[in-house]
């Protein structure tokens, strides 16, 4: 064999290895952006899923509160917040001269009973101590009008109230 011969047997080689190297330099970069895309896609999942556990969560917590405010806006009958609302007066020092209940009002999420009456005090103190007491009951009560006018022949005031209690409907 001549030298001829070898020189052609290393270009052979050389081609041969420098297709190797090129082959894989081509199916590597193939392979990896492959896999890149999907690194970042299962990253991008990722991120969905968590966005999705906190507004999970956020319901959930909101969930427990409206099972919270339920447990508030428990249905009374109507003679135990005539009696409720007694035993507020009195803590208040204002005389309860009368009361009466008008008709529910329903809608979808909740109920709403109202009561109008007539109060008795010599000051204002005590129909600020009783409209206190009453809104920040346990239960919810709203102030919906309140008329204050003197008895001069009594020397005293009376206040014409009207109270809804609020209830959830079940």
């Amino acid at each position: 064999m001549g030298m001829k011969d070898e020189v052609s047997i290393d270009r052979n080689k050389i081609f041969n290895i420098a297709i190797v190297i090129v082959s894989g330099l081509i199916a590597f970069n193939f392979i990896y952006k492959k896999q890149q895309q999907e690194v970042r896609a299962l990253k991008d999942k990722k991120d969905t899923e968590i966005k999705k556990n906190e507004v999970l969560e956020s319901i959930s917590q909101l969930d427990r509160r409206i099972g919270a405010y339920k447990n508030l806006l428990v249905h009374k009958d109507t003679s135990s917040i005539i009696n409720s609302i007694t035993d507020i007066a009195r803590e208040s020092g204002v005389k309860l001269a009368s009361i009466r209940p008008s008709q529910e009002q329903r809608s979808a999420d909740y109920i709403e009973s109202s009561f109008d009456m007539v109060l008795n005090s010599a000051s204002y103190h005590p129909f600020g101590k009783f409209i206190s007491r009453l809104e920040s009951s346990r239960d919810v009560y709203v102030i919906d009008a309140i008329k204050i006018t003197p008895v001069y022949e009594a020397n005293e005031l009376k206040a014409e109230v009207r109270v809804s209690n609020i209830i959830f409907a079940e």
